[in-house]
C-alpha cells in the first residue's frame, strides 16, 4: 500500500462521503493506520463514531495557528498572530490561501508519520480543482520565501503517483460522466497523477438483466447501459463500479460497499 493520500471528489450528491468512509473502513480492516478528513467542513461525527472510523478534524483557524506557530517557532505567538484583524483580512483578500495552509497541515502530518494514510473527502469538483490550482498559483505569486518552500514540499508529495490517488465519482448518466471526464482532464493539465473514474450507485451492476423488473427500473438500466457502452467505445472497460445498495441507513450502506474497495485499489 504505497498511497498516502486519497482524494475523493466529484459533483455534489454523487456519494463522496459514503464512499470515503467505506474506503477508510476498508483500509483499517487491512491493518493500515488511516484517518478520515472532511477537509474544511464538519465531518459526520455520529456516523464516523458508529463505524469506528477515526477522524482528522482540521479547522481553518487551528490549521493557521499550527502553521504560523511552526514558522514563528512559537505556538503562543502563532495563536496571537491569527487574532490580528490584518491577518484575517489578508486571508479573505487572497482566495485559496486558507486551502493551501490546510493542505500543508495535512502533508505535514503525513511527513511526520510515515505509516499514516489520509482519506480526504473533498466537498465538490470545483473545490478540489481550486485546491489543485492553489499551489501553482501561489508559487507564481510569491516567487520566493517560506511559503514557496512549503509549496514545493506539498508538490513533491501530491504530484507523486506513488503517494496520491484521486478518485472521481460520478453517477451513471452521460452528463455526470462528461463532468467527471472534464475534471479528469483539468487535473491532468495541472501535472497531477491521472485520477481514476468510478461509477457509483449503479443499478445495472446490481440488477444485471432487466427482464421482469418494474418499467422505471428497466428504463434506468437502459440509460446506464448507454453510459457504459459509450465509455467502453471511447475509453475502454469501465470496471470496478459501485452497485446500488438497497439500504436506507448510511451506516448500512457504508458497510455494504466496503468490500468493493478492494477491486478499486
Amino acid at each position: 500500500m504505497n498511497k498516502r493520500i486519497f482524494i475523493i471528489t466529484g459533483k455534489g450528491g454523487v456519494g463522496k462521503t459514503i464512499f470515503s468512509l467505506a474506503l477508510t473502513k476498508y483500509l483499517r480492516s487491512k491493518g493500515q493506520k488511516v484517518l478520515y478528513n472532511h477537509f474544511d467542513q464538519d465531518p459526520p461525527s455520529s456516523l464516523c463514531d458508529s463505524l469506528d472510523i477515526p477522524v482528522l478534524k482540521l479547522e481553518e483557524e487551528e490549521s493557521l495557528k499550527v502553521y504560523l506557530g511552526k514558522k514563528l517557532h512559537s505556538k503562543n505567538l502563532g495563536s496571537w498572530v491569527i487574532k490580528v484583524p490584518f491577518f484575517h483580512s489578508l486571508f479573505n483578500i487572497i482566495p485559496g490561501l486558507n486551502n493551501l495552509v490546510i493542505l500543508g497541515h495535512l502533508i505535514d502530518k503525513l511527513r511526520d508519520d510515515p505509516e499514516l494514510i489520509i482519506v480526504l473527502d473533498s466537498p465538490s469538483s470545483g473545490h478540489v480543482l481550486t485546491l489543485f490550482e492553489t499551489t501553482r498559483n501561489f508559487k507564481k505569486i510569491f516567487k520566493t520565501g517560506p511559503l514557496v518552500e512549503d509549496i514545493y514540499k506539498i508538490n513533491k508529495m501530491t504530484k507523486d503517483p506513488e503517494i496520491l490517488k484521486t478518485i472521481i465519482l460520478f453517477l451513471p448518466t452521460l452528463m455526470a460522466l462528461n463532468e467527471g471526464l472534464e475534471l479528469e482532464k483539468k487535473i491532468i493539465s495541472l501535472d497531477y497523477p491521472p485520477p481514476q473514474l468510478v461509477m457509483n450507485n449503479s443499478f445495472y451492476y446490481r440488477l444485471g438483466e432487466h427482464k421482469g423488473l418494474p418499467e422505471f427500473l428497466q428504463h434506468k438500466i437502459k440509460l446506464e447501459e448507454q453510459v457504459i457502452n459509450w465509455y467502453k467505445k471511447n475509453l475502454g472497460n469501465l470496471e470496478n463500479s459501485i452497485p446500488h445498495v438497497f439500504e436506507e441507513k448510511a451506516k448500512d450502506i457504508v458497510e455494504k460497499i466496503t468490500p468493493y474497495m478492494e477491486a478499486l485499489l
